[in-house]
């Protein structure tokens, strides 16, 4: 149930944000000589601790991330101040998962270990959906957008077109969403994600030596970047493209991906500035703000990143990665 002002929600948020693994901690994580240590420095806070009777080992620490975030999102349901605004930060989760049901219906197979448990619809409801092609039970949105891949699979299925349009969609909901409520924060991030998501696009065709035109097939609109400077930096060598958005606050990220591909042949140090340009903008925005949502939004963001660092060192570790190595892909944290 909605909460009648932001006060108590950011209220509680300030209090949870104490239990965030700091710096330090992740820190101690990252030397720990094990995983079995890296669960036990997790033990000993109050937020991992009460779920580490449900893993029988380091194998099993995405439960830990996936209890975790499902508590979140209980906690959100009973303190947003605008569920219709949090909720559209766990629906990508449900997007995972018709893209999942999708491919599966449209390859006959069973994908069922790749869907998500986090999310605003629960999975039997989708598959009933799809089933039976009643989507009434679904946002408008998504029905449309099942609707679309239908179309779009007559001929030919592809499961990229699938993924594009579903993307589309979500974005294209969220925006709406922001604007609705006149939460600027909100279209603000949401047009940066989409504005580094195309970047990525571009950068990704590039090296994979694609034609142009595979970028327009997956570039997703709504964002501040038009179209056609990516075609034009395609069309005066595709290292332009920092000179060609010279305008926006991306240049800086656009010139490490740049650095990336000449140097490595792929994206590395750029896809991580992306994750922290973002977080960056997220926790800055926040800051001192005790009147709006931006602080409960932001502490979203510091449980989906706490949970991306803690993913990253239990790979490293289970596959004996050096300490520098995980370090290395780790991205900034909130405190």
């Amino acid at each position: 149930m909605a909460q009648p002002s932001n006060l108590y929600g950011v209220a509680r948020i300030h209090a949870l944000e104490l239990r965030l693994l700091d710096s330090g901690k992740i820190e101690r994580m990252v030397e720990a000589s094990t995983p079995d240590d890296v669960l036990k420095i997790l033990s000993e806070s109050g937020e991992y601790g009460s779920s580490m009777a449900d893993i029988q080992g380091p194998w099993d620490y995405e439960k830990l991330l996936i209890g975790e975030r499902q508590r979140l999102v209980e906690l959100l349901d009973k303190i947003s101040p605008s569920p219709e605004i949090t909720d559209i930060f766990f629906m990508k989760y449900d997007i995972h998962n018709l893209k999942v049901l999708l491919k599966a219906h449209y390859l006959e197979r069973n994908y069922d270990e790749f869907l998500s448990e986090t999310g605003i619809y629960d999975v039997p409801t989708m598959k009933e959906a799809l089933a039976e092609g009643d989507h009434r039970h679904l946002p408008p949105f998504m029905g449309q957008a099942i609707e679309d891949v239908h179309t779009a699979s007559e001929e030919k299925v592809d499961p990229q077109r699938i993924e594009v349009i579903l993307d589309r969609a979500y974005y294209k909901e969220v925006l709406f969403r922001c604007q609705k409520h006149k939460q600027r924060f909100c279209m603000d991030y949401f047009s940066r994600e989409i504005d580094l998501a195309n970047i990525k696009s571009y950068f990704r065709v590039v090296i994979a030596e694609l034609d142009p035109s595979a970028f327009t097939a997956v570039f997703i609109p709504g964002g501040t970047i038009e179209e056609h400077l990516f075609w034009k930096a395609y069309d005066e060598g595709w290292e332009k493209i920092p000179e060609m958005i010279r305008s926006t606050r991306y240049v800086s990220l656009a010139e490490n991906g740049v650095t990336d591909i000449r140097e490595k042949g792929k994206l590395g140090d750029f896809e991580k500035e992306v994750d922290n340009h973002l977080f960056s903008f997220v926790r800055e925005s926040a800051r001192n703000r005790y009147d709006s949502i931006e602080p409960i939004l932001a502490y979203i963001f510091a449980k989906e990143y706490e949970a991306k660092a803690i993913r990253a060192i239990m790979v490293g570790k289970l596959n004996g990665l050096e300490n520098q190595v995980i370090r290395e892909r780790l991205r900034d944290s909130y405190v």
